[in-house]
């Protein structure tokens, strides 16, 4: 699995997963977050369109979301960020 690596809270990624905690950004962006292993699993198997996936390696150790983060990883960019930077986010 390739994954890119975002080491800065300014990232635009990052900005945007930050901003979309505001109703007003979701309904202007059309856009929400999934948070958590099971409801990203759900969304994962919905077959809806994914932007991007934000992971850290505490998550890559879990077996489970290891097993997410492939198949994340088969829909769409999956990008590592540290937990400082999940936070943020």
């Amino acid at each position: 699995m390739n994954l890119e690596r975002i080491e800065s809270a300014a990232n635009k990624k990052v900005k945007l997963a930050a901003s979309l905690h505001q109703r007003k950004h979701r309904e202007k962006d059309g856009l929400f977050l999934a948070e958590g292993i099971r409801l990203c699993e759900m969304v994962a198997d919905s077959g809806w369109s994914i932007r991007f996936a934000l992971v850290t390696e505490a998550l890559l150790e879990n077996e489970r979301g290891g097993a997410l983060a492939e198949k994340l990883a088969e829909l769409t960019e999956v990008c590592l960020v540290s937990s400082q930077i999940f936070l943020k986010a």
